[in-house]
């Protein structure tokens, strides 16, 4: 897989209905950066991360890597990063389906790993183990479980940049606390939005949207 150590993304503005949410952005993510994204509700975060993912498209996004202006940037958003989003896709097929996103070939050290740093100890005492199949909403098993294997997902996926928005907040303040430490030893940039004053104090960057522009 392909590795971007320094990405820079500028965006001039960016509008819904015609209404302003994003201007003046430029954001420049190196390798083994540990940014927080704060924010008030509505302030754009989220919407931020979906432009830089590519979930929303937007042909003002210019994308630089490694100084030089990436001419596929859906190519690039695919590649570069790994977005867990506040309701991510869940699939009727097992556990393991859902980390590893159907991939043929799995590595069972990095599949191991990702189990690991997620906290998905709790899988051990299913029955069928990471072959347990999950229902068409994940609701045969808790919020804070589905959120585990999410987190375990994004670092299944061993993309550049990591980003997750909001990826914990069902999950019990000890195990919240234990995965996060984890997730900001991993190699790769993380982006992690989040509103809660001692979750933000772990990581070495913050930025802050405020009057639709970061601070």
């Amino acid at each position: 897989k392909k590795k971007y150590d320094e990405v820079r993304i500028l965006i001039n503005e960016f509008k819904y209905e015609e209404e302003r949410v994003l201007k003046d952005i430029d954001l420049s993510i190196k390798i083994g950066d540990k940014i927080c994204i704060t924010g008030e509700s509505g302030s754009g975060k989220s919407t931020l991360v979906d432009i830089i993912t590519g979930i929303i498209e937007h042909k003002d996004i210019q994308i630089f890597s490694h100084g030089d202006k990436v001419s596929d940037k859906v190519f690039f958003q695919k590649s570069a990063f790994s977005y867990i989003p506040q309701n991510p896709t869940v699939f009727q097929n097992s556990i393991k389906e859902n980390i590893v996103l159907f991939e043929e070939n799995i590595d069972e050290d990095k599949y191991s790993r990702a189990v690991k740093l997620s906290k998905l100890d709790f899988v051990d005492e299913l029955k069928e183990k990471d072959n347990t199949i999950l229902s068409e909403s994940g609701d045969n098993l808790s919020g804070g479980q589905l959120q585990r294997i999410f987190v375990a997902r994004a670092i299944y996926s061993d993309k550049s940049i990591l980003i997750f928005d909001e990826s914990t907040n069902e999950l019990d303040s000890e195990t919240e606390q234990e995965i996060i430490d984890d997730i900001l030893k991993l190699p790769q940039a993380v982006l992690f939005i989040t509103h809660k004053e001692e979750l933000k104090k772990k990581f070495s960057k913050i930025i802050h949207l405020k009057n639709k522009q970061i601070l």
